[in-house]
């Protein structure tokens, strides 16, 4: 009796593979379109003098977390292995950045409740739960395993 499968191993942007695809490239829009939605009250906040540099910190944790995300974009439609390093860079970048807003708290003005509004931090919360369950996936799934080859 032959023990040959006619089944192929699973290979390719299938599958679970390709909802994440579609997670990820939907992200970038949405990550894209919220720091497009936020530049007119950074650019604002930029003229007092006391919030420049920790606006500064939350803007470059917010420019460094797009280019991470870009960068994951690319390692999964190039089907390179760094994808899970760009994805835990994301990960690592998304989590940062409520704590990038806690120099803002030094700054007179707004109280922490503008900073850290409750559906904000649930949002994060959610997000990072969500990414790292996907992360996960990243590192056990046969398919990713099969599928990233560079």
């Amino acid at each position: 009796m032959s023990t040959y499968s006619f089944r192929t191993p699973a290979k390719g942007l299938g599958g679970w593979l390709a909802l994440f695809a579609l997670g990820l490239c939907c992200g970038f829009v949405r990550s894209l379109l919220e720091l497009a939605d936020a530049a007119p009250a950074y650019v604002a906040g930029l003229q007092d003098e006391a919030a420049r540099y920790p606006l500064a910190v939350a803007g470059l944790v917010s420019l460094a977390g797009i280019a991470a995300h870009l960068w994951a974009i690319v390692a999964l439609f190039r089907k390179k292995r760094a994808l899970t390093v760009a994805y835990a860079t994301l990960l690592t970048l998304t989590l940062a950045g409520p704590f990038s807003l806690l120099p803002l708290l030094a700054v007179a003005g707004p109280g922490p409740e503008a900073a850290f509004a409750d559906a904000y931090i649930a949002k994060v919360i959610v997000i990072v739960i969500i990414m790292a369950c996907w992360y996960r996936y990243l590192c056990v799934s046969v398919r990713v395993r099969n599928t990233l080859v560079n």
